[in-house]
């Protein structure tokens, strides 16, 4: 009896901890317009970024996806995407474009207030095709860092005429229980109790008929 009472709450335990389970959260941004003036080869774009995380959340994911995209012809080509922190008090505009008159090399290496490179995409084909770049470790470390004021920028220049059919940045976050704060629901509490009242009657009859 001792045996199945002992197991009875460690059962109960068991739902009480996995009720606070830790949660993930999952924000989706695309720019105005979607296609980002289909990325033409004489323009560099800034595309805010406006997301204030709690402090019990941090970021686990994040990428960088556009749709259908392809060139517009056969040639070498390229696509810049960085991640830009903001100014300080000087939160990015939801969209700003800049006209590079088709110059060489990503637009925005001067940025003076962090940027961190994300990707450059290479000869990319003529034919449309979906394509997703997925933050490594350290690119998110500086994402959490350059939003801690709730504001970002995700940075494209491209070197070449690029034909899309949409943009998205999705970011994922994790809320974290420190062990302190772990409180069961109350149904938990109401299943631990429960159980726990049976698993003692059970002792207590047994007792009786001895």
């Amino acid at each position: 009896m001792m045996k199945r009472f002992m197991i009875l709450a460690a059962f109960a335990m068991a739902l009480a901890v996995s009720s606070v389970s830790a949660s993930a959260t999952a924000y989706y941004f695309t720019p105005n317009p979607p296609d980002l003036n289909e990325l033409t080869h004489q323009e560099a774009y800034r595309w805010g970024i406006n997301l204030s995380i709690p402090s019990t959340e941090t970021i686990t994911s994040a990428s960088l996806s556009f749709r259908k995209i392809y060139d517009w012809q056969h040639e070498s080509n390229r696509l810049y995407c960085s991640l830009l922190n903001n100014k300080p008090g000087v939160p990015f505009k939801p969209l700003k474009v800049f006209t590079d008159n088709e110059a060489v090399g990503n637009y925005f290496n001067s940025w003076a207030w962090g940027k961190t490179d994300l990707h450059t995409y290479t000869n990319l084909s003529t034919n449309p095709t979906d394509i997703t770049y997925n933050f490594t470790p350290g690119q998110l470390t500086a994402l959490q860092s350059y939003l801690s004021d709730g504001n970002c920028a995700i940075a494209i220049d491209p070197d070449c005429h690029f034909y899309n059919c949409g943009i998205k940045l999705t970011i994922e976050t994790e809320c974290l229980h420190p062990p302190s704060s772990i409180v069961p629901e109350p149904s938990t509490l109401v299943l631990v109790l429960a159980g726990l009242a049976m698993a003692g009657g059970g002792r207590f009859l047994l007792r009786r008929r001895k």
